[in-house]
């Protein structure tokens, strides 16, 4: 693959991850589904498809009967067929991939997308912000520039900068920045998943990848020493000093601050009892979904939580609340087994996206995230990177 084409992929690759939503039925809905062309190209490419394995195929088997099975049985659902359809072929859409084999070029394509997609949101979170009068806005920041639904990909691409292996001196001065960029970032999302999320990550690369001690060579750091004087006038001269202010008072105010162990401050922070706070409104979706699941063993049929809130709005808040509602207990459990097995892949495939794929699922506790279009082709990249090592394995 020549350099050329390598660019072109790696361009695609960052459409794919640009979040995208169209208003649907009076809210926002993720439409950033251009990975879906992709199957296309490699079956102009090749001309064929191929076998992704006996338990990728079960899994897409099972799901299968499941919305069949809901599409003829839950009668009161019948004249929303046309949204329960698109919503199970969106839910299939990460199993686009796995039928064709993935080159190691395309899945640096696939790390570089990550990584530039990221810079360039984060640089714009920064941007936005240095316009911004932080004095006067103060935590109001973060309806400026914060956001829950791309948290888990700056996580990722913090992670494979972390792990990529510096050459020559301007790379690892390059890889610096960009860590410094996309940190920044990660926290100006101004989401404690996110924070969450980069702390069980860095407990994951310590206890499995700690003795890897050539992401960074010493005399690197030496030589970044020199960059000092040039990162304290950029902090001054773009106000970046009172960003980073803002960041340790809105997250020592909203989440470290906990860490006192003051009851009071606990129960404002966490107001589980009131179902207009973050918590409470969280734990009230958790008790309608368990309720809904209990009595529809196979979930809504790929439906959305909006079925049964007011005004037909609302998301699930959370990747395995959404996942629950919308398959039941067993497509659950059909699912983390689905994930275990991407876990045991990654851990020897890639520890960058190995430690920012422990970084998603941690995530995805609180907020959606293979259920967004960007997150479904992270996902499909990575079924089809699995796919791609089975069938390879089989071979040898």
């Amino acid at each position: 693959m020549n350099i050329l084409n390598q660019s072109l992929i790696t361009v695609f690759f960052c459409i794919c991850l640009f979040p995208f939503s169209i208003t649907l039925l009076g809210s926002g809905a993720s439409a950033s589904y251009f990975f879906l062309f992709i199957p296309f190209f490699l079956l102009i490419k090749f001309g064929k498809i191929k076998n992704p394995g006996s338990d990728i195929n079960l899994i897409i088997f099972i799901f299968t009967i499941f919305f069949f099975l809901n599409a003829f049985l839950q009668i009161d659902y019948w004249e929303l067929t046309i949204r329960k359809i698109i919503s199970f072929l969106l839910f299939f859409s990460v199993f686009c991939l796995v039928f064709f084999d993935i080159s190691k070029n395309m899945e640096r394509s696939f790390l570089i997308a990550i990584v530039l997609v990221s810079l360039f949101f984060s640089l714009r979170s920064i941007y936005y912000l240095v316009q911004l009068d932080l004095n006067a806005v103060g935590f109001a920041a973060k309806g400026e520039v914060g956001s829950q639904r791309f948290g888990f990909i700056y996580l990722m691409a913090f992670w494979i900068v972390f792990f990529y292996k510096p050459i020559k001196m301007y790379h690892a001065w390059l890889k610096v920045a960009s860590m410094s960029i996309l940190l920044l970032g990660i926290f100006l999302t101004f989401s404690r998943s996110s924070i969450i999320g980069l702390i069980f990550s860095v407990f994951i690369y310590m206890f499995f990848f700690m003795k890897l001690s050539n992401v960074f060579k010493i005399k690197n750091f030496l030589w970044l020493i020199l960059l000092l004087p040039i990162v304290i006038y950029l902090i001054y001269r773009f106000n970046i000093d009172l960003i980073l202010i803002l960041i340790f008072d809105f997250f020592w105010e909203r989440m470290f601050s906990l860490l006192t162990f003051s009851e009071a401050k606990s129960v404002e922070l966490l107001n589980f009892s009131n179902p207009e706070s973050s918590e409470g409104y969280r734990l009230f979706l958790i008790q309608k979904i368990i309720n809904y699941s209990s009595s529809n063993f196979l979930g809504s049929g790929f439906l959305g939580i909006w079925i049964i809130l007011d005004d037909f709005i609302g998301s699930a808040h959370g990747q395995y609340n959404d996942i629950l509602f919308r398959t039941g207990f067993f497509g659950l459990i059909l699912y983390i087994y689905l994930l275990c097995k991407l876990w045991v892949f990654l851990r020897y495939h890639n520890p960058a996206l190995f430690v920012g794929f422990n970084a998603t699922l941690i995530y995805g506790l609180f907020h959606e995230t293979f259920k967004l279009g960007q997150g479904s082709f992270v996902l499909a990249f990575i079924l089809a990177l699995w796919a791609t090592s089975l069938r390879n394995r089989k071979i040898k």
